[in-house]
């Protein structure tokens, strides 16, 4: 008896050599039975032996049983024959070692099980370490980063009060800018923009950057955004008083 696969009709999947005279009533079945993986408890059993003629035997239907095990996910396993005993281990992706006792069902002895505290497990835990290599002289330290973060992300209390703080010097900056250009102690060498007006006529910023731009003023804010909206900035009177403008807007 040979399966096929039609895609591959020259190399069978399986032959079965069944040694009996033609029969008209032979028939295969095929047992169905789920497949044990690393993702289930599930574990299946296939009897088979090799001959002589190095073919392979199933002596026995294949079946399955599942491990009582807190864990459905697995990480690796292993078959081991220790005396004649037929042992599998399964290790959990948590760590959890367990060892299946496989017999024969006509076998004289009683399965036994012993169970291993995790207590005991830390004092072995030198001896059963891993030699990671050079990644084991990795070093590592905490920080706590929480001051970072509330500086660079103020919360809305600290804002609405930053607000209020810089409402005074917002409106003196409005009161100022009519007269920016009658003042004398700011020197005049290059083209300004109005965020540059609006940076020279207010205070010294506290954090200077090394671009105006970037630099934080009190016209950065809620009050400011709504002032640009409502239109009261002075513009027009800033274009009069200049000797020369150009509006680059779209």
């Amino acid at each position: 008896i040979l399966w096929l696969d039609r895609r591959f009709p020259g190399r069978p999947l399986l032959g079965i050599k069944h040694r009996r005279n033609y029969d008209r009533t032979l028939a295969v079945h095929t047992v169905t039975i789920r497949g044990s993986d690393r993702k289930n408890r599930l574990i299946t059993i296939y009897d088979v032996s090799r001959s002589n003629e190095q073919l392979l035997h199933i002596d026995n239907a294949p079946y399955s049983f599942s491990i009582d095990t807190r864990e459905n996910r697995f990480a690796g396993d292993a078959y081991m024959n220790v005396e004649n005993q037929h042992k599998l281990l399964r290790i959990s992706e948590r760590g959890r070692l367990t060892c299946v006792d496989l017999m024969q069902s006509n076998s004289d002895s009683h399965p036994t099980t012993s169970v291993a505290s995790s207590q005991y497990l830390p004092c072995d835990s030198p001896e059963m370490r891993p030699d990671l290599g050079p990644l084991g002289a990795r070093e590592f330290s905490r920080t706590n980063l929480r001051p970072a973060y509330e500086q660079l992300f103020p919360s809305v209390v600290d804002i609405d009060n930053q607000e209020e703080k810089n409402a005074e010097a917002l409106y003196d900056l409005l009161g100022h800018l009519p007269s920016f250009w009658q003042r004398d102690d700011l020197p005049i060498e290059q083209i300004l923009t109005t965020y540059d007006i609006l940076f020279r006529a207010g205070e010294e910023p506290s954090n200077p950057s090394r671009a105006d731009i970037l630099t934080e003023t009190v016209f950065n804010s809620a009050r400011g955004y709504r002032t640009l909206l409502q239109g009261r900035l002075p513009i027009q009177t800033l274009i009069d008083g200049a000797a020369w403008s150009s509006n680059i807007t779209p």
